[in-house]
């Protein structure tokens, strides 16, 4: 049967292309990126200064194959941790695509103009990375497994908690929870001024000029952006807070979403459709849909 399957897959993806089912997805600005299978793919856009002045818009479109991949996505760049080894694409007006030397990277997280790795236990970063060295780390890591980017401020997961550092602007500058939280997992995008994580419900600190106007029982996630954050609720994907967008199409469209990703300017969700997009500057690749 599985042959059979495969010769199908083959012989439609002479007309059609065969569909892929996508894990995970995730935005900063104009540029989505997906991991289905063993594979990455990005889509979108960038902008970047031309030395003589003016600006540049780019077009991003990349599918390359790894092993176990993670992927980091900012503003302009993109960078895949894979086997122990993390490369970078795009944009390197900064330096976010020249990778330091890490010793066994575990995990990755993108800003707008920087990149950091959890490496060894410590948080490693580069690129734009004044803003992350305004309140440093308030303690030692301790079995640290997940690191989270914002705006200004990269946090980590570990046995102790949550602990970040960086700069935040709505909480006194320090990026870290004003109460305590252990949760199971975090989550932030690379225009946030807030992180979330989830220990029962999920909560939120950082920018608090957005909360849900109802709480935030009974989400599945939680993700915070540049002057919203979106979540998915009841099988409904719900965004609030300064600019959100109007979500009431985009539900019209989906079944059953799983994941979402938040960006700048819009947002994609993996559901039973595929991978749908929302106000989005690029279109999402045919065998993702």
């Amino acid at each position: 049967m599985t042959r059979k399957l495969i010769s199908l897959c083959l012989l439609l993806a002479a007309l059609t292309g065969c569909k892929e089912t996508a894990t995970y997805i995730e935005s900063a600005g104009n540029i989505d990126c997906a991991i289905h299978k063993n594979t990455v793919s990005c889509w979108g856009d960038y902008t970047v200064e031309r030395p003589e002045g003016g600006f540049e818009t780019v077009d991003v479109s990349l599918k390359e194959s790894y092993v176990k991949p993670r992927i980091a996505v900012g503003l302009g760049h993109v960078c895949v941790l894979d086997e122990g080894t993390v490369d970078c694409f795009l944009d390197n007006t900064f330096g976010q695509t020249e990778v330091p030397e890490l010793v066994n990277p575990v995990d990755i997280a993108a800003g707008p103009k920087f990149t950091c790795a959890l490496d060894q236990s410590e948080i490693v970063c580069w690129g734009d990375t004044e803003d992350l060295n305004s309140i440093p780390l308030p303690r030692t890591l301790s079995n640290p497994t997940r690191i989270v980017a914002g705006m200004s401020h990269v946090c980590a997961l570990d046995d102790l908690g949550v602990a970040c550092q960086g700069y935040n602007i709505f909480t006194d500058g320090d990026p870290n929870p004003p109460f305590a939280i252990q949760p199971g997992k975090i989550t932030s995008s690379a225009g946030a001024s807030a992180t979330c994580g989830f220990e029962d419900q999920w909560y939120c600190w950082g920018e608090v000029s957005y909360p849900h106007p109802q709480g935030l029982e009974g989400f599945d996630v939680v993700i915070p952006s540049f002057e919203q954050a979106c979540g998915i609720r009841n099988g409904k994907v719900e965004c609030w807070g300064e600019t959100p967008l109007n979500t009431e199409f985009l539900n019209d469209r989906i079944t059953n979403p799983v994941a979402l990703s938040v960006g700048f300017w819009g947002l994609c969700v993996i559901a039973n459709q595929g991978v749908v997009c929302e106000e989005r500057s690029g279109t999402v690749p045919d065998y993702l849909q």
